[in-house]
């Protein structure tokens, strides 16, 4: 399977599996695996996929790893790792990808960096860190960011996701593409 570019189970939260197999992939250019809450192994494994374009892991709460693994990925323009309760990283690993536009590493708790690290993603537009508690650094970092349309750094919001939306609106949102994209 060389030639696969797109791969896509969003949703398919009954799937089970390790990262590891998709390693394999090496022409995929789109991988999108949102809501797969059962899919197990270390983000490392999605290094050797150097052809990505686009990530989406949103809601694969057993996966592991660090940041530093999509270093290598350097056609990469979308990353959503939203909900990636146990990767781990500093957003400064990612600061060689020029090419990316848009970043969600919402609820992801274990993301932490300075905001001077933001300044070099040139190329993002929309970048959302909410509820990435150890986020720090001044302002004044981010106001040259002249391609950015949205930057959420927000850590408390009146509607919490779980409780207050049932699963069907999540998943109807995530089908829809809402809940993929940094609003």
């Amino acid at each position: 399977m060389t030639h696969l570019t797109d791969l896509n189970l969003g949703g398919c939260s009954r799937l089970t599996g390790d990262l590891y197999n998709l390693g394999r992939l090496v022409g995929l250019e789109s991988l999108t695996l949102w809501g797969m809450n059962k899919l197990e192994g270390d983000l490392s494994h999605v290094s050797e996929l150097t052809q990505l374009t686009q990530i989406y892991l949103t809601g694969c709460s057993q996966l592991t790893g660090n940041l530093e693994s999509l270093a290598t990925l350097l056609g990469l323009v979308k990353v959503s790792l939203c909900g990636c309760r146990a990767v781990r990283g500093h957003i400064a690993d990612l600061t060689e990808l020029f090419s990316l536009e848009e970043i969600d590493f919402r609820f992801c708790p274990n993301i932490e960096g300075d905001l001077r690290s933001i300044s070099h993603f040139v190329s993002c537009a929309q970048l959302n860190l909410f509820r990435c508690h150890r986020v720090t650094g001044d302002l004044a970092s981010i106001t040259g960011l002249l391609k950015f349309t949205h930057l959420n750094l927000s850590t408390s919001d009146p509607l919490s996701w779980h409780d207050e939306i049932g699963s069907s609106e999540i998943s109807r949102l995530m089908s829809n593409g809402d809940l993929l994209q940094s609003d």
